[in-house]
């Protein structure tokens, strides 16, 4: 099966590699809200009557991106001072978690194996190429093609236009929550 001389399974492995992916993610979603809830019950008594408000915000943040934080903010009237208090609780924790990131892989690493990180990567005794921590933060595998930045520009303003679309259809949910939701 090969049209133009090309065949399919290349993009059919990379399909179900994708399955895989998105699986995770939405598992991770599914995460991250169940985190927020229970978040949420155990600080409610010092945060007070907006810690709902709060949790949603932070379920929007980690499942999509900073921006869901602010949108759902205006979305469910949080106060001025909560969130500031979130972005400042949001920053904090984002700059911990990164740098636990970028740790976990050195430390955990065999002893030895990284012990020239900034060098390219090396040939092994048996023909194969060690890999660097740092070539492995700057290289991608395989050359951006002009369909992967179609793609780039393409997705986020389909996704927009489809939050639109539902929020107009369906206006029962304000549209910042189908944005959020097809975004997913």
């Amino acid at each position: 099966m090969s049209t133009s001389g090309r065949s399919f399974k290349p993009a059919l492995a990379c399909w179900r590699h994708s399955e895989l992916v998105l699986s995770v993610r939405q598992w991770g979603a599914v995460g991250t809200a169940v985190g927020a809830v229970a978040g949420a019950l155990m600080l409610s008594a010092s945060v007070g009557p907006e810690t709902w408000k709060l949790a949603g915000q932070f379920t929007g943040t980690y499942t999509g991106a900073g921006v869901n934080f602010a949108a759902l903010g205006m979305a469910f009237g949080t106060s001025a001072d909560l969130f500031s208090a979130g972005i400042a609780a949001d920053v904090i924790v984002t700059a911990i978690w990164m740098a636990a990131c970028l740790a976990t892989p050195v430390l955990l690493g065999r002893p030895g194996a990284n012990a020239n990180a900034t060098s390219p990567p090396t040939e092994k005794t048996d023909g194969s190429k060690q890999m660097t921590l740092e070539h492995s933060l700057t290289s991608s595998g395989r050359p951006m093609t002009i369909t992967d930045m179609s793609l780039l520009v393409v997705l986020p303003i389909g996704a927009v236009w489809s939050a639109g679309k539902l929020a107009e259809l369906l206006p029962f949910l304000p549209g910042v929550l189908w944005l959020t939701t097809v975004v997913l």
